[in-house]
């Protein structure tokens, strides 16, 4: 990366001298150099250099510059929409989550609620059966009150009886 340059730099003094040959032999050198350590950005100043110093090859540098450019932007554009392609779905998944949680809360709100209404209910026929069994309790008290005081007036008739038939007897 740094010969390359050297040799570009290099390039452009002995261009600015009006040495074209040693130019054009330090730009092609800075081109080989540039394209062996795989630095794309440098090879491709190195090939504008070159198109500059040597006319003669200046469409040949152009046109590789340009493929090499294009390879890029291609490159580029390529890796971005698969960066945008992995940025939605993870968007998508994203609501999905939102959805399956909202989903969850909606489920569990209404089961508490249909559990709520069981208790309520529960709770409701519970209060109707002891208030049921507490009449029934109150009907069989007086019940067994009527038939003691039944029982009371049978008594007090027998014993009125006893002493009717004593009386008579006595008599």
């Amino acid at each position: 990366d740094e010969e390359s340059l050297s040799r570009m730099y290099l390039s452009n003094f002995y261009a600015k001298i009006k040495d074209t040959v040693k130019a054009i032999e330090f730009a092609e050198e800075a081109m080989k150099l540039a394209k062996e350590s795989k630095a794309t950005y440098y090879y491709l100043c190195t090939l504008t250099n070159a198109g500059e110093v040597n006319k003669k090859k200046a469409p040949i540098y152009i046109k590789e510059y340009h493929r090499l450019n294009d390879s890029i932007l291609f490159e580029e554009r390529k890796a971005r929409n698969q960066f945008f392609k992995i940025q939605l779905e993870t968007d998508e998944i994203t609501q999905e989550k939102e959805k399956a949680i909202k989903q969850k809360w909606v489920q569990t709100s209404i089961i508490a609620t249909i559990l709520l209404i069981v208790i309520l209910l529960f709770i409701i026929f519970k209060q109707r059966s002891q208030k049921k069994e507490f009449v029934l309790i109150q009907n069989q008290q007086k019940a067994n009150e009527e038939i003691y005081q039944l029982m009371l007036n049978q008594q007090a008739k027998e014993e009125e009886a006893k002493k009717k038939e004593k009386k008579r007897i006595a008599l």
